[in-house]
């Protein structure tokens, strides 16, 4: 396990190895397999979510970003919700089932609001999809979920989230 201390200068220091260490050593340490905790030096507070971000970030910055531009704005202007979208979009992709049977239902249930469906329709076409995803995802387990899926997938729910925002106006 990678154990780094953070200091109020902001540097991750390897007490082990005896140095100073980067996002980027890390965002590969961790892509080796190694376990990372962070604490801060002054507190002893627990600060590896905060880095493991930091170093996510700073990964996605070098490579150009994975994140379509609209949809961080959009996470951006609706501040705590955005969090929560965020949040349920990774969910998406470690346990895609629940998140995208939640979706479904979100979306019939809006075009309900819309008056482009009535319940009835509705609750018929929820029985579906729902129904199908179960039986499918028994049938035949999650693959590994690579990067271009991710960015397309990305790429189409803040489409999708356009046209629901055009929609609603």
């Amino acid at each position: 396990m990678l154990r780094l201390k953070r200091y109020n200068n902001r540097k991750l220091y390897d007490s082990a190895a005896r140095r100073y260490v980067t996002l980027e050593e890390i965002t590969d340490a961790i892509r080796r397999g190694e376990d990372l905790q962070v604490t801060d030096h002054d507190s002893g507070a627990d600060l590896t979510t905060q880095v493991m971000l930091q170093a996510f970030f700073n990964a996605e910055k070098r490579r150009g970003g994975l994140f379509p531009a609209g949809l961080l704005n959009r996470f951006l202007r609706t501040g705590e919700r955005g969090l929560e979208d965020l949040r349920a979009a990774a969910g998406l992709f470690l346990d895609r089932l629940p998140a995208v049977n939640r979706e479904i239902e979100r979306r019939l249930d809006r075009l309900v609001d819309l008056g482009q469906l009535n319940k009835e329709e509705v609750q018929r076409l929820k029985d579906l999809l729902l129904g199908a995803s179960i039986e499918s995802a028994e049938a035949n387990p999650p693959e590994e979920v690579r990067g271009e899926d991710v960015q397309s997938l990305l790429a189409e729910l803040d489409r999708l989230s356009r046209q629901l925002d055009d929609l609603s106006r």
